[in-house]
C-alpha cells in the first residue's frame, strides 16, 4: 500500500505572526508547543492544523522519494518519525513538490489520448490552482505534511 502526502495548514499562528519570523523559528515554536503531546497527536493535529483540500495534486511517498532520494534525513519532524510522520515543509521539500507538480503538468500537456485539448487544459488549470494554494501556505510558513 502506497503512503500519501496529506497537506495541512498551521492554524495556531496567524499568517501575520509567521511573516516576522524565519522558517526555523516557526518550526521550533510549533515543536515546543506540541512537545509531550505524542500520545494525543491526532487530537493536536485536528486542533492546531487544518486539512488542505486539493483537487488534482496527489503525491505519494515513493514518488517523492524517487525524485528526492534520502529526503527524510533532514525533515523538520513535529513528533518522533518512528511513530508519526508529520513535518514542516522547508525549501528542500518544497523544491521536490515543485518538481513533481511540474511533471504532472507536463504529462497532462503531452497526453496523446482522445481527450480534448479543453479537457487537458482544464486539468492543468486545476493542478495550477492546487499548486498556488500550496505555494501560498509555504510562503507564509504554514505548510505541513502528514504521511499516512
Amino acid at each position: 500500500m502506497s503512503q500519501n502526502f496529506q497537506f495541512y495548514k498551521l492554524q495556531v499562528f496567524s499568517e501575520n505572526t509567521t511573516q516576522g519570523f524565519g522558517e526555523n523559528n516557526v518550526y521550533e515554536s510549533i515543536k515546543a508547543l506540541l512537545k509531550g503531546s505524542e500520545h494525543i497527536s491526532s487530537e493536536m493535529k485536528d486542533e492546531y492544523f487544518e486539512n488542505v483540500q486539493l483537487d488534482s495534486i496527489d503525491i505519494t511517498y515513493s514518488e517523492f522519494e524517487k525524485s528526492n532520494p534520502g529526503f527524510e534525513k533532514n525533515l523538520k519532524y513535529l513528533y518522533e518519525p518512528q511513530k508519526i510522520v508529520f513535518f514542516m515543509v522547508d525549501h528542500i521539500i518544497w523544491s521536490g513538490i515543485q518538481e513533481i507538480v511540474d511533471n504532472k503538468i507536463k504529462k497532462q500537456y503531452q497526453k496523446k489520448t482522445k481527450s480534448k485539448t479543453a479537457q487537458r487544459l482544464n486539468e492543468i488549470s486545476r493542478i495550477s490552482e492546487d499548486y498556488n494554494t500550496l505555494l501560498n501556505l509555504f510562503n507564509r510558513k504554514l505548510l505541513f505534511v502528514f504521511i499516512f
